[in-house]
């Protein structure tokens, strides 16, 4: 597994030579309580699993205004997010997530012994919520020169 890693902090008991992880995370200050409930119920549960599975233990948040102007900083423990949720109303289950990525890269093996040697394009319809798998034509190198044409 690899997973961009945003900081490392100057002491503390971590992977690296005793330094521990740090992502950075910005969210925009909340204006009214659906915007609270979103950041609970959306970015949290985002954030969590991104650290949990690159190994992170502590986030540090900066909150901003809507002109991206940076108002507060706060370092929070990665293992505090779901109860921070819950304690807002916004309860998820960590194991929920987990279990959730593993039946998605589960079902594209399936999908990729369905159709050996063929390569495949995973994407994800937010509108729709659903995920699909289709092959695609062409080799790699071939479509990266058509994108950047």
């Amino acid at each position: 597994m690899a997973a961009e890693v945003d900081a490392m902090k100057d002491d503390g008991d971590g992977p690296v030579k005793g330094r521990p992880y740090v992502e950075l995370k910005t969210y925009k200050i909340a204006a009214h309580s659906k915007a609270v409930g979103a950041l609970y119920k959306e970015k949290h549960p985002r954030w969590w699993v991104q650290s949990y599975l690159a190994g992170i233990s502590t986030l540090v948040l900066g909150g901003r205004d809507h002109n991206g102007q940076l108002h507060k900083v706060q370092e929070v423990p990665v293992q505090l997010l779901p109860g921070l949720s819950a304690q807002a109303g916004q309860k998820w289950d960590p194991d929920a997530l987990l279990a959730f990525g593993d039946a998605v890269l589960g079902w594209i093996i399936q999908q990729a012994q369905l159709q050996p040697g063929r390569q495949l394009l995973v994407s994800y319809s937010h509108v729709e919520r659903r995920i699909d798998c289709r092959p695609v034509d062409g080799d790699l190198p071939q479509r990266l020169q058509q994108l950047l044409q």
